[in-house]
């Protein structure tokens, strides 16, 4: 009797610890599941803003500010004194970069938390990326443009043969 009183006892014991492990997991499981994550959402922020004739640096800073993101960018590819002129009322952040950068053949992708900003040069002219939404190529199928590069699988082999075509147009090329 004393026995089945003592394991019963330990039983209990062994329970209580399980169920306290148990516990702590999945408060700490749900805690690391609620967490924020910035994705998209960052570029879809609403932004008001009206600078007029401000440098590009005073610009950008004026956005960190208002749409509480951070930009990268190298000072010496940019021209940073240029002036521009920001009037956005409660627009999303990608359309107020779109009207502010486009002119200057800026070009922004977003990485991690931050917003990074470079030239766009003609010699990246290869490597099309569709960083803003709803953008249309439609002066490219127009262009004699030279692409230089390798076609493989997923494997790394190089596949013979591979035609190749520009979007939305009937130009293209066979490998």
């Amino acid at each position: 009797m004393k026995k089945s009183f003592i394991y019963q006892r330990l039983l209990f014991q062994i329970v209580k610890i399980s169920v306290l492990h148990l516990a702590i997991v999945l408060v700490f499981t749900s805690i690391t599941m609620a967490t924020p994550a910035k994705g998209q959402e960052m570029l879809d922020s609403k932004v008001s803003l009206t600078l007029n004739n401000v440098s590009l640096e005073k610009a950008l800073s004026e956005l960190e500010k208002s749409a509480q993101v951070k930009f990268s960018y190298n000072s010496r590819a940019l021209k940073l004194s240029q002036r521009v002129n920001v009037l956005a009322n409660n627009e999303a952040l990608s359309s107020v970069l779109n009207k502010l950068l486009k002119p200057m053949n800026i070009k922004y992708v977003q990485v991690s938390n931050r917003i990074v900003l470079r030239k766009d040069d003609e010699k990246n002219v290869g490597f099309i990326q569709e960083t803003e939404s709803n953008t249309k190529i439609d002066n490219i199928a127009s262009a004699d443009i030279t692409i230089k590069g390798t076609v493989s699988d997923e494997t790394g082999e190089k596949l013979p043969g591979v035609s190749i075509t520009v979007k939305s147009t009937t130009r293209g090329v066979t490998t």
